[in-house]
């Protein structure tokens, strides 16, 4: 889908870390969206290239699961996928199902 908004994410990453399958939330996203935003915020995650030995870029399918504030799931395709050498990074454009009401959301 194209991004008719313009919007983009600051250039700060969420950092997956695989060896304790945590994600490092930096401190300027305490808030992610508004309250029926749809795609208005786009979020970038770093991802180490290997993951035991596993090349990520050659995943058949890369996504991000959530759950809203009503515990609701969904579930969005990570997109362009770009990579520095030693570190893959996906853009999210969190959607409307994931700002449904304010609180606390997982992903």
């Amino acid at each position: 889908m194209a991004n008719h908004s313009g919007i983009i994410d600051s250039g700060t990453y969420f950092q997956i870390v695989p060896n304790t399958r945590k994600i490092i939330v930096p401190p300027a996203y305490k808030v992610i969206g508004t309250v029926g935003e749809h795609r208005a915020e786009q979020l970038t995650f770093m991802c180490p290239k290997l993951v035991d030995g596993h090349n990520i870029a050659n995943c058949a399918r890369k996504y991000v699961t959530w759950k809203n504030v009503n515990d609701d799931v969904g579930h969005n395709e990570l997109k362009n996928m770009t990579e520095d050498g030693e570190n893959l990074y996906f853009t999210w454009d969190v959607p409307s199902g994931l700002t449904v009401a304010k609180g606390f959301i997982s992903f």
